[in-house]
Parts: C-alpha cells; sequence; structure tokens
C-alpha cells in the first residue's frame, strides 16, 4: 500500500498556500489575457507583436524563477529549521544576481529591440510594433528584478498573501490602463501596443514598490537586513551555487528554449504565431492550481526535510504525485472545453486561418497539460525541495534542447509540416519526460537534506 498523507492539518496547511498561489496565477493569467483579447481588436499583427517581444521578459523572467525557486530550496528548509538570518543572507545573494540580470535585460531592451525582434520574424510591421513595446516595457524588467525576488523569499516561509495581494493590485491596474492606453480614452492618446507596454510599466512599478514596502516597513515575522546584499558568507554562497544553481540554469535554458519554440512557430507567420498564443493563454488559464500545488509543494517537503522529518516528506511526495495525476486529467479535459468556449463566443478576434489552426493546437495542449501535471510537480515540487536540482536541471533540459527543439525544427522546415502539426511535434518531448521523473522518484534519490 502506497504510503500517503491522511491527516488533515497537512491537507489544510496545502489549501492555505496552493489557493492563494492558485489564484495569483490565474491574475498573471489574466494579465497576459487581457493584453490578447484588447490587443487582438487590432489583428494578428498587434497580437504577435507583443508577444514576440514578450520573449525577451519571457527569458528574462525564467531566469527570475531560475534564482527564486533556486533561494526557496534553501529558504524553506531554513524556514523548517528556524533560521531567519540564513534566510536574508539567502535572499542578499539572490539579489545581487537578479538587479545584475535585469539591468542587462532593460539595456537590451531599449538598445536593440530591432534586432532581437528580428530573432522571430521577418514581418516588418510585427517588428515596428515590437520595437515601440520594447522601448516602454524595458525599465520595468530592474523593478521585476526585486519584487520577483521578495515575493519569492516570503512564499518560502508560507506567507503567500502578499504575493496575492501585490498581483491583484497589479493586475487592477494594467486592466485599467491598458483600456485607457491602447484605446486612447479618457483624453489619453491612442497608443495601440505601446499602450500596452506603458500600462504593464506602471502595474510593474506598483507591484514593486507594494513588495518593498511590506517587506521593509509591514512584515513582523521577516526582515531583509540591507547589509546582507554585500556579505561574503562562502560556505552559504557555495551551498547557493551548489544547489541553487541548477535551478537557476534550469529555468534560464528552459525558458531560453521555450523561447526558440517561438522562434520557430513565429517564422511560420503571424497567423501561427497568434494561434499559439491564444492557445499557450488557455493552457496558462487551465493549469493555475497544478502550479499551485508545484509551488507548495516545494515549500511543505522542504519545511519537512529542514526539520528533519525524513519519512513524512517521503509520505507528503507520494501524496504530491498522485494529486498531480489528479489535477493533470482535469485540466486536460479544461483546456479543450475553455479553448473552444472562447473560440465559439468571439472572445478572442481571429480570421478563419488562426481559428483553424487553434482548434488542432488545443487537443494538442490537453495531452500536454496532462503530462505537464506530472513532470511539472516531480521536478518543480519534490526533486528541488529535496535538493535534487541536478538531476532536476538535466531531465527538463535535456528533453526540451535534444528532443522537443530538434522534432520541431525537421518537422517545420524539413518536412513543412503545416503550423498546428508543428506545434504538436513540440510537445513529444513530455512523454519521455514523465517516465524519467517516475523513475527517479521510485528510487528515493532525490531527498537531500541541504541546511548546515
Amino acid at each position: 500500500m502506497i504510503n500517503i498523507i491522511r491527516e488533515k492539518s497537512f491537507y489544510k496547511s496545502l489549501g492555505k498556500l496552493a489557493f492563494p498561489l492558485a489564484l495569483q496565477n490565474l491574475i498573471s493569467v489574466g494579465v497576459a489575457m487581457t493584453d490578447t483579447v484588447m490587443l487582438g481588436r487590432l489583428g494578428e499583427a498587434a497580437i504577435s507583436a507583443s508577444s514576440l517581444a514578450n520573449q525577451l521578459y519571457f527569458i528574462f523572467t525564467f531566469i527570475l524563477f531560475g534564482l527564486s525557486g533556486g533561494s526557496i530550496v534553501l529558504a524553506a528548509q531554513y524556514w523548517g529549521k528556524g533560521d531567519k538570518i540564513t534566510i536574508s543572507k539567502v535572499m542578499g545573494i539572490t539579489l545581487r544576481f537578479s538587479i545584475s540580470i535585469g539591468i542587462l535585460f532593460t539595456f537590451i531592451g531599449l538598445v536593440f529591440p530591432a534586432q532581437f525582434m528580428t530573432l522571430y520574424t521577418k514581418d516588418a510591421e510585427v517588428i515596428s510594433a515590437g520595437v515601440r513595446y520594447l522601448h516602454f516595457v524595458a525599465p520595468s524588467y530592474v523593478l521585476s528584478s526585486i519584487s520577483v525576488i521578495y515575493l519569492a523569499i516570503m512564499r518560502s516561509m508560507e506567507n503567500v498573501r502578499i504575493s496575492l495581494f501585490t498581483s491583484g493590485i497589479s493586475f487592477v491596474v494594467n486592466v485599467i490602463l491598458n483600456s485607457v492606453f491602447i484605446f486612447g480614452l479618457v483624453g489619453a492618446p491612442k497608443m495601440g501596443v505601446a499602450g500596452a507596454a506603458l500600462a504593464t510599466l506602471i502595474a510593474r512599478g506598483v507591484e514593486f514598490t507594494i513588495a518593498v514596502v511590506y517587506v521593509t516597513f509591514i512584515n513582523k515575522n521577516f526582515h531583509f537586513h540591507f547589509h546582507h546584499l554585500f556579505t561574503n558568507d562562502k560556505a552559504l554562497f557555495k551551498d547557493y551555487i551548489r544547489y541553487s544553481g541548477p535551478v537557476i540554469l534550469n529555468e534560464s535554458l528552459w525558458g531560453a528554449g521555450i523561447s526558440v519554440q517561438a522562434a520557430i512557430i513565429g517564422n511560420l507567420g503571424k497567423y501561427a504565431s497568434a494561434a499559439a498564443n491564444i492557445v499557450s493563454v488557455v493552457q496558462r488559464l487551465t493549469t493555475v492550481l497544478i502550479f499551485g500545488v508545484c509551488d507548495s509543494a516545494t515549500v511543505l517537503l522542504g519545511k519537512k526535510i529542514g526539520a528533519g522529518d525524513e519519512k513524512g516528506a517521503k509520505a507528503a511526495a507520494n501524496t504530491f504525485v498522485i494529486l498531480s495525476g489528479c489535477l493533470g486529467l482535469f485540466s486536460s479535459l479544461l483546456v479543450v472545453a475553455i479553448g473552444s468556449a472562447a473560440i465559439s463566443s468571439g472572445v478572442f478576434t481571429m480570421t478563419s486561418v488562426t481559428e483553424g489552426y487553434v482548434h488542432i493546437m488545443l487537443y494538442g495542449a490537453a495531452v500536454f497539460v496532462f503530462l505537464q501535471a506530472i513532470s511539472a510537480t516531480n521536478i518543480v515540487g519534490i526533486m528541488r525541495a529535496g535538493g535534487d536540482t541536478r538531476v532536476a536541471m538535466l531531465i527538463d533540459v535535456c528533453t526540451l534542447w535534444f528532443v522537443s527543439l530538434p522534432v520541431g525544427l525537421l518537422a517545420g522546415y524539413f518536412f513543412k509540416l503545416e503550423p498546428p502539426f508543428v506545434y504538436l511535434c513540440m510537445s513529444c518531448d513530455e512523454m519521455i519526460k514523465v517516465v524519467l521523473c517516475l523513475f527517479r522518484f521510485k528510487s528515493g534519490k532525490w531527498l537531500h537534506n541541504v541546511t548546515r
């Protein structure tokens, strides 16, 4: 009989973390969906421009997710140990990296926007709109480099309310200002794609302000010691590189790989790019609870391991694997149901060509979501919580770069398949990933206590 957790207190703790995190993810999807719907009124070129220009932020956010996820690997276990000073030091190390990278990506967006856009499309109209978008949105990267790390450290200590509150306020600001600047309401200039970027910049500024004020002045349970931004703790830095480094590399290479996928689709035309963007929004919408559970698993498992409860950690991991399969099946059904409803109701403005592409892609996304639920729970939740970050990275990155991308390139440019089938081919890596993840999980070699 599989050893799973039956205590109500565990599921109560899971609910307190997973549902707010899922709601936060839903809000993030809402921002992307609002941009897609509003810019969709301007045509496929506007959707493609914002989608492809945002690949720069997409790559940047995966580096941030790597940094924040890497910090959580250590911070969650030190939280279980009750060592807040070390958590502050971990935060300082992470901020040194994130701020530097934020400045670099801002520089790329401001100085080389046209060159960046040409990596994804040859359409002059899309490139021009994308350049305008990047000029406005690029300064927000530095703000995100701080707020994302602040909020991640809060999550590692089971404080998800501030993340939810911050995301909610940012969403409201973004939606209102999108309407104002894209369409020129209440006397504002009609800015189109650039208006969406300006709204995003202001919303991220609000997010940054709330996060910094909360951690600095309001939170009584944890305080970041500013001098830890410059503290040189060699032993902790070595642990950070050993356990967090693979997570950072994992997310960075995974984000870059997904961006290459977008380039493959983008170079097949603006209709293919628009269809993939629409399906991506639906897919993200239906997986918010899955990733809420993944993030919760990282914190709850990390806390048990840091506290020395190895038996409880294994039982919790078994529970998360079973839960991931159930959530994956439910979410895959939602992909088809919500996607089809959105098309038939006219939520997205698209041509018949784009609509045909979307219909086919949705069914592929449904299968992909089921498999992703299992693999993501293992990689992001269980293996990272257990400090098994190097193997997690190898599974996640190698299947993407050595299976998905080569197959996609062959399908699109050698066999010259239609865009929807290229999209489906690039999802084949998930089947291999699930098998590898479950094999590693069954071995039990994923569990390591990384605290000193």
